[in-house]
């Protein structure tokens, strides 16, 4: 039993571990926030544009579920993504 319980813990996290996908809502960019990352409000975060190809830092301003908002720096405002 304690096998199959630290299994599904392991499991557990690994799944937190994953990349999160969204869609930029102004221009329908495709953007990937890497695992590893912290997506907090105040905190600097690594996403990869499906656009540009580029990966970069950006400052999230606001999270929840679905939704972020963040400031990214390179195209000098802020930008929404709907998060899958």
């Amino acid at each position: 039993m304690k096998i199959i319980m630290a299994t599904f813990l392991i499991a557990g996290f690994s799944l937190s571990a994953l990349a999160w996908d969204g869609t930029d809502q102004d221009s329908g960019t495709g953007i990937t926030v890497e695992s590893g990352n912290l997506v907090r409000h105040g905190n600097s975060i690594e996403i990869y544009d499906h656009d540009t190809g580029d990966t970069h830092d950006v400052d999230v301003e606001s999270v929840n579920s679905s939704t972020l908002e963040v400031y990214d720096h390179n195209a000098g405002e802020s930008r929404t993504f709907d998060m899958d």
